[in-house]
């Protein structure tokens, strides 16, 4: 499994934004949902 969190997480949305992107694979699995929601909401 391949996971991201904090910031190296946080720079990759905010690229992915930049570039476009508008959908990302929220699954709680991952268990990253509260980086992903404070990185998705900067």
């Amino acid at each position: 499994m391949f996971s991201l969190k904090g910031q190296v997480l946080s720079d990759a949305i905010q690229a992915a934004i930049t570039v476009g992107y508008r959908a990302f694979d929220t699954a709680q699995w991952y268990g990253y949902e509260a980086d992903m929601g404070a990185a998705m909401k900067n």
